[in-house]
């Protein structure tokens, strides 16, 4: 059977096949505490965190290193196709998430959300009357940048 490992828990859905596989779960994406696991893994899955060149090269059995979103930022490419092992993502998993995360940060930036909320928590009920949220309504939204989550975020 192989062996996976991944760096943080995903989604229960995805944790059910996984668990099944039998993978282990480090709760650190950092290089020096997931080696102990990795040095006899066939796959590694990184949700948090980030490998490099040096790691791999202590991973005989590595096949596979696999982000469940779309960035590779933390991830050693040019090493990983060195040692031929590949990089896989998850294009387009969490494009709506990220899309309506977008939406709800603009209105809770509106709306002064935050720091409405933790005034009212200290009991500072006036804060209603600094008159710092703002109404959406009739405004222009630029968009810079046009990808899926772009897209999704205009429709």
């Amino acid at each position: 059977m192989a062996k996976i490992v991944i760096s943080h828990r995903l989604h229960d859905d995805g944790m059910a096949v996984l668990e099944k596989a039998g993978v282990v779960i480090t709760n650190s994406g950092e290089p020096a505490d997931m080696l102990p696991e990795l040095k006899d893994a066939d796959g590694v899955i990184i949700r948090i965190g980030r490998i490099d060149k040096a790691t791999m090269e202590q991973c005989p059995k590595l096949k596979v290193i696999a982000r469940p979103g779309v960035g590779v930022d933390d991830v050693d490419v040019a090493g990983a196709t060195e040692l031929g092992i590949p990089v896989v993502i998850a294009p387009g998993a969490n494009t709506r998430s990220v899309a309506e995360h977008s939406m709800a940060m603009m209105f809770a930036c509106a709306k002064d959300m935050l720091h409405s909320d933790q005034e009212m928590r200290k009991g500072n009920f006036g804060v209603r009357s600094s008159y710092k949220a703002y109404e959406l309504f009739g405004k222009t939204l630029g968009l810079i940048g046009y990808g899926h989550i772009g897209g999704d975020f205009a429709e």
